[in-house]
């Protein structure tokens, strides 16, 4: 048997979850704790994967609160009205 007899499979690169627990949603932002400067930092999803990051979905994102003191910046690029 030959490899032209096997069946072609193509993987495409893993998705990225949520980080949070129990969370299985697709991530779409990438979020950095900027303690010296206290601001919790919402960017585009981070292509590289950190220990310091967390990439989360839509929904987790939307309900992110800074910690008391801390301030919240979103520097994702602008998309669509809407998608966000």
């Amino acid at each position: 048997m030959g490899l032209e007899d096997h069946t072609h499979v193509i993987y495409h690169p893993c998705m990225p979850i949520c980080a949070r627990i129990r969370c299985k949603l697709p991530a779409v932002a990438t979020v950095h704790l900027s303690y010296e400067a206290r601001v919790v930092v919402i960017g585009d999803l981070a292509s590289e994967r950190s220990p310091y990051l967390l990439d989360l979905c839509a929904e987790h994102v939307r309900r992110l609160t800074p910690p008391i003191g801390w301030r919240l910046r979103d520097q994702r690029a602008p998309v669509m009205a809407g998608l966000r």
